[in-house]
């Protein structure tokens, strides 16, 4: 199986390696790459790797598949050989696009630790201190969204906030609940239909809140009635890095 992954996973080889590991396989069982139309549609897959470029996976695939058609034996081995280097291949693709991980820390409390009423609605309701690193290369502005996933109607939104300065990495405590602070960054509309921070308060039970940091290579141009689905979609494919802390909270 891995000489076969190595077949399908070379893309800058010389054409001589190619050439001959190829021909070695197809004539061990007496295929001809070109004398079947099947294969003939696959030729310029062909070339691609003889050239050192990168063919698609589909045309690795189509390859190999019309080499192998002319065997339902080695057709089955092949389409095996295949799903496997091809979830390979994805997961190294994944890999690739992995983002950092940002901790993102309080002072108020620890992840997992209940957050004090002073951050809530049973005290002064005002944003507890938070800060972050490492700030990636790359880095022109912060995101922030809060968010209760506990409550009986769905995912509640606290806190939208954007365009955080790429040199901060910290909010102090009790961020004022305007559209746009001193420093540029901008704060949306959160589920109580208020700008800024809006603390736990749950109707009932221990709810989790949690505190989520994105790092983005842009700022964004967004209205001041935003929300975190709006947000959302403006960030996509600008993630940097993210990362999340989470608190917990129970009306006394």
């Amino acid at each position: 199986m891995g000489f076969f992954c190595q077949i399908l996973h070379i893309y800058s080889v010389g054409q001589s390696v190619v050439e001959k590991a190829l021909s070695s396989v197809l004539s061990m069982h007496n295929f001809s790459l070109l004398n079947s139309s099947t294969v003939n549609a696959t030729w310029e897959d062909y070339k691609l790797l003889r050239y050192g470029n990168k063919p698609s996976l589909l045309g690795r695939k189509k390859l190999f598949f019309g080499c192998a058609a002319m065997n339902k034996k080695y057709y089955i081995m092949f389409m095996l050989f295949i799903s496997l280097c091809g979830v390979g291949q994805n997961s190294i693709a994944q890999k690739g696009d992995e983002k950092m991980t940002i901790t993102i820390t309080s002072g108020a409390f620890k992840e997992g630790q209940m957050i004090p009423a002073k951050y809530t609605c049973d005290g002064e309701d005002v944003s507890p201190p938070l800060k972050w690193e490492p700030v990636p290369k790359g880095t022109k502005s912060f995101a922030l969204i809060s968010d209760d996933p506990d409550t009986p109607i769905g995912i509640w939104i606290h806190w939208v906030m954007w365009n955080i300065p790429a040199d901060a990495n910290e909010l102090a405590e009790n961020i004022q609940p305007v559209k746009e602070l001193p420093d540029g960054s901008r704060q949306g509309v959160n589920d109580s239909r208020e700008y800024g921070y809006g603390g736990p308060c749950p109707p009932r039970g221990v709810h989790r809140y949690y505190f989520k940091i994105y790092a983005l290579d842009t700022m964004l141009d967004l209205p001041d009635e935003t929300t975190k689905q709006k947000l959302l979609d403006a960030m996509k494919g600008h993630i940097l890095a993210e990362g999340s802390l989470m608190g917990k909270y129970q009306r006394q």
